[in-house]
């Protein structure tokens, strides 16, 4: 039985160390303190110094759970405060094997640099962000929220009692990457920068992890079995830290741990990571304040990260497995396609929106990597000048075709991951820009806005211009449609500062060239060109309604390789002009002020000499083997000129190289297409006396606005009348052939011939001729074909005799055919 005179002495004395305890301290130079050893069947109070027993903060029912490696205990008549004035540690601390970790950075209390910086990340979206930048730079590929509303109301077996207020609602985040040894350091280190040194790291300022300020003073991090416990107030953890210079705990999550504190670790059980816990309020506002259109773009250019994930665990909910998703953001790279094409698929409370982006990257020479030379010799650690674009493309119709998808579009500035700011730009691009330690916005001043202009005009510009080269390519293959080549050109009307710098530089790069070369991106539609090859019609040629059609096809057509004919928008020139030193007017653009100075020079002007139209005219039958519709076009362009000519002069040498100049197109028999010199073929006007035996000037192909006067023809030695014997031949062979031609054809080409013919009897002209031939094969044309002259009547009496069809039987041809038989009968 314990000695119950010692129990007496022991209270007295522990009521009264409080009032002893500087004479104890002066008189000896060990605080001594009571202590009570347990055994199995007595108790003894001694005393002992005070770092060899332990105060009991916890339930001492629990106790018994540690086996044999039972505490010594400070007596339960031993105050807490007079156990933490003589230094016992606590229990709790002792089981749980916490370290406290030292607060880093400005002399300035921490809870101020934490307002402070709170200041700048005004959002509770930026946690978001901020812990998906972490989740990044450790190489993690799924990122996950949930959001828990349960409220957990025991409030034993914590780790202090000040931690009850923190079993209420909280937010998880969650990625499958575990945190280094470095990665809890630097983690506590508020404001160190640590990564700032590290190029494949997008966090920078060491300060993004504090945005979890915004919605609790007590976050807990886990990974692995280690678990920190940040308490920068030193209002839940005090019986653990002593002095604001340690704000926080680390421990070791162990089965004896999670076993002496279940209820402050019971909360863990079914969800998948991090704890941040206690501001219910800020909490439920988080999905207000976060973007749908912002956070459909998280994932465009990291790395590592391919999902994104945020789900809702409501109060009252019987498992932690039960939970609602509320948003999904995943990204896939399209490898099919042979082009860096990425697929974000956006789920945004049911509703989902899927989004195609073409992807390139560059790290380009010049001022931006001079400045990043320079930084590293002086300590200003700039990341290496590399920057990605991203082009908006949307599925076709087509399988395997794609479409520019610029209606409405916004582009973003990044820095890995979304800033607040809109370019004007037609694409999202991102560059390890000189950013604002808030995020919010760039660097314009000092050597850090240099360095982002220098992005800007350099890096940016070259991976813009490679995108555009991608785009090109997939024209050719004939993988996107509808396509202008200047759909992403930056446009004067919607582009903002500073990003004004990178549009200067693109169209600096289109007129000087990068590494002297110009790029290959204007195009026709079919041809692509650099910008010294590209020739443009002036606005005030193509407004004319009536020229602007006949102007543009012309123009196209009388360039020669490799130039080609492109249209110019007007915001395009616009912008040349406001972004460089050069008016569009010095382009390769053809206007009527440039024609005007060259009449003035002594160029010609409709008119060409003689010797040039006769060595044209020696080119248009090799042209036509090759496109017969651009021969045609030529042939009138001589026929014009030469119409010109005629009416100055002509000479008979010029004529005579004429004549035997195979450039006409002409319509052989049989309805065969050929190039002929102008003295073998017959008028058009003569077709249907001549065509079935003799070429004739193919009037259809040269059109209708061709210049065929009679003077010209004469010029060249066309055929404008046949002999007698070529018409009688045409019958002949109409008579032969009758069947294979339309009746009205061949009535309307009988017709001529019959009137051909009587013209020339009753000019006494080839009387006997006529007569002779008209006996040698059936020569009138009747209902029912070709019949011997002698067989005609007035009357019908066949098979005997034959009168003329009704649409021939005019005075007329009845005349022409009354002569011609009478001469041979």
């Amino acid at each position: 039985m314990p000695d119950q005179k010692g129990v007496r002495r022991l209270n007295y004395s522990s009521s009264s160390l409080p009032w002893t305890g500087l004479a104890i301290k002066v008189t000896t130079g060990e605080r001594k303190c009571l202590y009570r050893l347990k055994s199995q069947v007595w108790l003894v109070s001694l005393l002992s110094p005070a770092n060899s027993a332990l105060y009991c903060d916890m339930d001492r029912a629990r106790l018994a759970d540690l086996g044999e490696d039972r505490p010594i205990l400070v007596h339960k008549a031993v105050s807490s405060a007079t156990a933490a004035f003589f230094g016992v540690e606590m229990l709790s601390t002792k089981l749980s094997g916490l370290e406290l970790f030292e607060a880093w950075g400005p002399s300035e209390p921490i809870t101020l640099r934490i307002r402070n910086i709170l200041r700048e990340y005004s959002q509770d979206a930026d946690v978001f962000q901020e812990l998906l930048q972490n989740a990044e730079d450790a190489g993690a590929q799924t990122c996950r929220f949930l959001i828990d509303l349960r409220q957990h109301d025991t409030t034993k077996g914590l780790l202090d009692p000040g931690m009850a207020a923190c079993q209420g609602p909280a937010l998880w985040a969650q990625n499958d990457a575990l945190f280094t040894e470095a990665d809890f350091s630097n983690v506590t280190q508020l404001g160190a920068a640590t990564k700032e040194h590290q190029e494949n790291k997008i966090g920078r300022f060491g300060l993004g992890f504090c945005t979890v300020y915004h919605m609790t003073d007590v976050p807990f991090l886990l990974s692995g079995h280690t678990v920190l416990i940040f308490d920068p107030n030193i209002t839940h953890l005090q019986k653990h830290i002593r002095g604001s210079a340690r704000p926080g705990i680390r421990l070791n999550l162990t089965s004896t741990v999670a076993a002496s504190f279940p209820d402050q670790f019971g909360p863990f059980r079914g969800i998948f990571g991090c704890r941040i816990g206690r501001n219910t309020k800020n909490l439920r506002s988080v999905l207000s304040h976060l973007d749908p259109e912002m956070s459909q773009y998280l994932l465009i250019f990291l790395h590592n990260v391919q999902e994104v994930s945020l789900s809702c665990l409501s109060h009252g909910s019987s498992s932690p497995e039960v939970v609602q998703p509320l948003a999904t953001v995943s990204r896939e790279v399209l490898d099919e396609m042979g082009f860096p094409l990425i697929r974000l698929r956006t789920t945004w409370q049911s509703a989902m929106d899927i989004h195609h982006f073409l992807l390139h990257s560059c790290s380009a020479d010049g001022e931006a990597k001079e400045l990043f030379r320079k930084g590293r010799k002086r300590s200003i650690h700039f990341m290496p000048p590399s920057s990605r674009v991203a082009l908006p493309l949307r599925p076709s119709t087509t399988i395997g075709r794609w479409l520019p998808d610029i209606n409405g579009f916004k582009g973003r500035v990044f820095c890995s991951l979304p800033l607040p700011i809109e370019s004007g730009l037609p694409l999202h691009l991102t560059a390890p820009f000189a950013v604002l330690s808030n995020r919010k916005g760039l660097w314009d001043t000092t050597e850090k806005g240099q360095w982002n202009i220098a992005l800007l005009r350099d890096s940016v510009t070259a991976a813009w211009l490679g995108a555009l080269t991608r785009l090109r390519d997939m024209y050719k293959q004939e993988l996107l449609e509808d396509y202008e080549y200047y759909d992403f050109w930056p446009d004067v009307y919607s582009i903002k500062y500073p990003f004004t710098e990178a549009a200067k530089a693109f169209y600096r790069a289109l007129i000087d060239g990068v590494n002297g070369e110009q790029p290959v991106l204007f195009s026709d539609g079919q041809k692509w060109c650099p910008l010294n090859h590209a020739c443009i019609l002036d606005d005030d040629i193509i407004c004319e309604t009536q020229l602007s059609s006949v102007a543009n096809r012309a123009f196209s057509l009388l360039l020669s390789e490799p130039q080609i004919a492109v249209s110019l928008p007007e915001k395009v020139k616009l912008s040349i002009k406001t972004f460089t030193s050069t008016n569009s007017s010095m382009l390769n653009t053809y206007n009527w002020a440039r024609l005007l100075r060259l009449e003035h020079l002594g160029m010609t002007k409709d008119w060409v000499a003689m010797e040039e139209l006769i060595s044209r005219a020696r080119t248009v039958e090799v042209l036509w083997l090759q496109n017969p519709n651009k021969a045609y076009q030529r042939v009138c362009c001589i026929l014009d000129l030469l119409d010109g000519h005629l009416q100055e002069s002509s000479r008979n040498t010029t004529q005579v190289l004429f004549r035997d100049i195979p450039f006409l197109p002409a319509v052989l028999p049989g309805n065969m297409h050929k190039i002929c010199c102008p003295n073998e073929i017959y008028h058009h006007k003569l077709y249907s006396l001549v065509h079935l035996i003799e070429p004739v000037l193919d009037k259809e192909a040269l059109g209708e606005s061709s210049k065929l006067s009679k003077e010209i023809m004469e010029f060249l030695g066309v055929k404008c009348k046949p002999p007698v014997s070529t018409v009688l031949k045409q019958l002949e062979r109409a008579s032969l052939f009758s069947n294979a031609l339309s009746k009205k054809k061949l009535a309307k080409m009988v017709q001529n011939c019959y009137a051909f013919l009587n013209d020339v009897v009753q000019n006494n002209q080839s009387r006997v001729e006529v007569a002779q031939r008209a006996q040698a094969f059936p020569f009138i044309l009747v209902s029912a074909g070709f019949v011997p002259a002698c067989k005609w009547q007035s009357g019908f009496w066949a098979p005997y005799l034959f009168k003329l069809p009704r649409n021939t039987s005019n005075k007329k041809i009845c005349g022409s055919v009354s002569v011609c038989v009478i001469v041979f009968k």
